[in-house]
């Protein structure tokens, strides 16, 4: 019979407990949407009571200081992130609202030494890097940001670790270089990462930033050896920027290069040709397939031969779509390219 007793008290308080949970939890979404519409007055009493029911979790505390710190009640919000660490709970996260707040108030000396200290103090929590760096990241405080990463790389010994913060925080600081710098140094240890952070630049879409990254791979691909396997991405990565930047007789010069440099085909100035061809720079295009028809033979020359046709084509009808045709150019240029596949057509099949 006690043991019936038991177990149905102990479902009981589980069931009541889950509940309790689930109003906690209810109420602090309703106080996260608050601040999400910036209402941190009406929001604050709810955080308040979510905390006192749930002191230990800090996503709840978190939200409590950031409303008071919205307000501009830093003082508030000190002596209740100093009453939680004297409490002991979650001390090495509740260091870094500390070191936030006092930035926050002005006192950036006491702000920089509460996370140092903190840092020293736990340094073995990764965690605590990647929050400190956030909230030295929103102060504008960049170059701290950097330094504690590249702490947290020296503690972890792990030179993978921050790869996209790193160069991101380079960047929000100005200092297009080393942001550069260790984006080429992530596609060295990992060629797999270049589609990525083509795909980054994209979104800064910025000449001088491109130029910078152009001059930084003259430097890297110098320094490497054919066989290294990054050699081929630098190529690869430097020709689209290159491309990115319209700078084609470049791109063309480059590609050119990387492929004379490789024993086999390795088909850059082929891509390059495409993508001129797109760009309405047919006479560079056609020279690019012009090398494969000199240099090659069998399929990859009728492929070459093929795509130089297509680009007479598009050149035609690039004249005709915009009334350029002055010198009956559309017609020779339909011409040529059908002579181009009647010649193919017959080297073929003999």
């Amino acid at each position: 019979m006690k043991s019936i007793s038991s177990l149905i008290i102990f479902v009981l308080a589980f069931i009541f407990s889950v509940q309790g949970y689930a109003q906690v939890n209810n109420e602090f979404q309703i106080a996260n949407r608050l601040i999400q519409q910036q209402r941190y007055e009406d929001a604050l009493p709810i955080l308040e009571r979510v905390t006192r029911t749930e002191p230990g979790v800090f996503l709840y505390f978190d939200k409590l200081i950031e409303c008071h710190s919205q307000l501009k009640q830093y003082e508030q919000a000190i002596q209740l992130v100093k009453a939680n660490i004297n409490k002991n709970l979650n001390v090495g996260q509740t260091n870094v609202l500390l070191g936030n707040l006092y930035h926050l108030e002005g006192d950036t000396t006491l702000a920089y030494s509460t996370w140092d200290s903190n840092l020293k103090k736990y340094s073995n929590q990764l965690q605590l890097y990647i929050s400190t760096a956030a909230s030295m990241m929103d102060r504008k405080e960049f170059t701290r940001a950097i330094a504690v990463y590249k702490q947290g790389r020296d503690i972890f010994n792990n030179d993978l670790l921050f790869m996209s913060e790193i160069p991101n925080a380079y960047m929000q600081a100005g200092n297009y270089e080393d942001a550069i710098s260790e984006w080429l140094t992530l596609i060295e240890k990992n060629p797999r990462q270049a589609s990525g952070i083509q795909r980054l630049l994209l979104r800064y879409n910025d000449p001088i930033l491109y130029d910078i990254a152009i001059i930084e791979l003259d430097d890297k691909i110098d320094a490497l050896e054919v066989s290294n396997s990054a050699y081929s991405s630098f190529y690869e990565f430097q020709i689209w920027l290159l491309l990115e930047n319209k700078l084609y007789r470049r791109a063309f010069s480059t590609a050119k290069e990387y492929e004379e440099k490789t024993s086999n085909f390795n088909f850059a100035l082929f891509n390059v040709g495409r993508k001129l061809a797109e760009n309405k720079e047919f006479e560079l295009a056609i020279s690019t397939f012009d090398y494969y028809i000199d240099e090659s033979f069998g399929e990859v020359k009728w492929r070459a031969t093929e795509e130089k046709a297509q680009v007479y084509t598009l050149w035609a009808k690039h004249i005709d779509d915009y009334s350029l045709d002055f010198s009956n150019k559309r017609e020779e240029f339909f011409g040529t390219a059908v002579n181009i596949l009647d010649n193919l057509i017959k080297e073929t099949y003999t």
